[in-house]
């Protein structure tokens, strides 16, 4: 005798998935989308929004991936939140709050805080700073008889240097960010 198949006699609902067996588990927590909307629009992290609604992270989590109304809600709401604290800023930098006005070109005009100094370097001087200090370093942990020597050495080093350096950069303006 053959088996007889029978159909679930419930209508199907336009846009709605097929209706789950029920396998015995736990049944589903209803969610009020409305307080979801309202959690979403002031940008409450996933574990306030769990906590609030009384559901776990993961199942929160899930219905994000499983309920399409869940994500478009939370989508939307959140995007209709930036844009209420988006205009709110807006408004508040149009009456005249200076720090929001320079916030707000920082981040949609690219407008950033430089600071620049000038240094004025004299390199001629510089250098014989160093000569100076070169010599006295070979006075202090030189032996006598070698000095002539090690000064001789310290000269090249100065020549080589100073025939890199024209008249005319003997004085440079670098900036120090």
């Amino acid at each position: 005798m053959p088996k007889k198949t029978t159909k679930s006699k419930k209508a199907a609902i336009p846009g709605a998935s097929a209706p789950r067996k029920n396998k015995g588990g736990r049944p589903r927590i209803a969610i009020d989308y409305e307080l979801l909307g309202r959690l979403a629009a002031c940008h409450c992290r996933d574990n306030e929004m769990a906590d609030i609604l009384g559901i776990s992270v993961d199942t929160l989590d899930r219905r994000k991936q499983d309920d399409p109304r869940f994500a478009e809600i939370l989508s939307k709401e959140r995007a209709n939140g930036k844009l209420a604290l988006r205009q709110a800023q807006w408004e508040n930098a149009l009456t005249g709050n200076y720090t929001m006005q320079i916030w707000l070109g920082k981040q949609h005009l690219g407008q950033k805080d430089r600071q620049t100094t000038e240094v004025e370097i004299d390199v001629a001087r510089a250098l014989a700073q160093i000569g100076q200090a070169l010599g006295d370093l070979i006075r202090d942990f030189v032996p006598p008889e070698r000095w002539e020597e090690a000064m001789e050495r310290v000269s090249v080093i100065d020549d080589s240097i100073n025939s890199r350096i024209t008249d005319g950069d003997r004085r440079e303006k670098p900036a120090v960010h």
